[in-house]
């Protein structure tokens, strides 16, 4: 149960909250109602038939966890970019899934997204090594999360972070209580949607969990999570 009771200056976060509500009472309005069409900002107050008031509510919202599964593909386990120690992770993920699952909490995976013309891209300018290109068994999820993740929502991306991913949370952010982070590769693609998140939903806890993630580079594994913990998230 999410109480407000302060007033309502942001009409465009009112409106997102109470699309959301299963239950909406409304308490010390003078009469005035939930008149949305009617009613605008003044002087960062709500006016209603020209009487101010302040909007008191009770939201009622299902809050749920979020598991945000990062590039599971096989080019990054025992593929171009795989490293030892990689498939280590595997295990406690496929566990990690089932139990957001059983309790009744949102699993999402990402997918790395290239094409043929990677070399032209920026990244494969930086990084000259082909990996993750659609149509290829190296861009496939490793079979281990195949059937685990076949019923949820993947969102490819063309680069580190998902933009698409960030603005699915952003629009769900009043349910999610917290968002876990997992997967490949630490300091590069797992911190880059994990500072995603955390500005998309900045009040649900952000986790990243650091026996289910890895990196090639060691010194720069550990130093991800000094990082993370710079910016409010929790590393367990």
């Amino acid at each position: 149960m999410l109480t407000f009771n302060q007033p309502c200056t942001n009409i465009s976060r009112l409106y997102a909250l109470v699309a959301q509500l299963d239950r909406v009472s409304d308490y010390g309005s003078e009469g005035c109602g939930f008149d949305f069409c009617r009613a605008r900002q003044m002087d960062g107050r709500r006016m209603c038939d020209g009487r101010f008031f302040t909007i008191r509510f009770y939201a009622e919202v299902n809050m749920r966890r979020l598991l945000v599964v990062v590039d599971m593909q096989n080019d990054f386990v025992d593929g171009s970019l795989g490293f030892e120690g990689a498939d280590g992770i595997i295990g406690g993920i496929v566990n990690r899934i089932n139990e957001y699952k059983s309790s009744g909490d949102e699993v999402v995976y990402t997918l790395d997204t290239h094409h043929e013309n990677y070399s032209d891209t920026q990244e494969g300018r930086n990084l000259p090594v082909p990996h993750c290109i659609e149509g290829t068994s190296g861009f496939e999820l490793v079979p281990q999360l195949k059937d685990v993740l076949s019923s949820c929502r993947a969102f490819k991306k063309p680069t580190f972070g998902s933009m698409e991913l960030g603005n699915y949370i952003f629009e769900n952010a009043a349910e999610y209580e917290s968002i876990e982070i997992c997967g490949l590769v630490s300091n590069i693609c797992v911190i880059s949607n994990a500072v995603i998140a955390k500005a998309a939903a900045p009040e649900a806890k952000i986790i990243v969990d650091s026996a289910l993630t890895d990196s090639f580079d060691k010194k720069l594994d550990s130093a991800t999570y000094d990082i993370l913990r710079g910016i409010q998230v929790t590393v367990l």
